[in-house]
């Protein structure tokens, strides 16, 4: 009976190592997983934030170009003159109101 007894509990010792075993190997495979993802997650953020930048210094430029063009080509009022100020100043705040939204998303990843 203690013959028995020892192969019964030998085994179950190496099913219980296997088991441990098995569990290492998915929580590594686990994390292994949640870092590329994260770091996917973090390309993609980059990628992102990277266009918004492009997007927004090209419509800054493509304002500037459109407010010169018609300063240009408008009579010389006075008060036309301080409308198409006052509109080039509010774009130019809507363009840096842009530019403080950047670090939220820097501070996302």
């Amino acid at each position: 009976m203690t013959k028995e007894k020892d192969t019964v509990t030998e085994a179950t010792e190496e099913l219980t190592e296997s088991l441990r075993e098995a569990n290492r190997v998915i929580a590594d495979s686990l994390v292994a997983a949640q870092e590329r993802n994260w770091k996917f997650a973090q390309s993609v953020m980059e990628h992102e934030l990277d266009l918004f930048k492009s997007h927004t210094e090209s419509t800054r430029a493509l304002m500037e170009k459109l407010m010169g063009s018609l300063i240009k080509g408008l009579p010389c009022s006075s008060q036309w003159q301080k409308a198409l100020l006052q509109l080039k100043r509010r774009m130019y705040s809507l363009y840096r109101a842009s530019l403080r939204m950047e670090p939220r998303y820097l501070g996302a990843m």
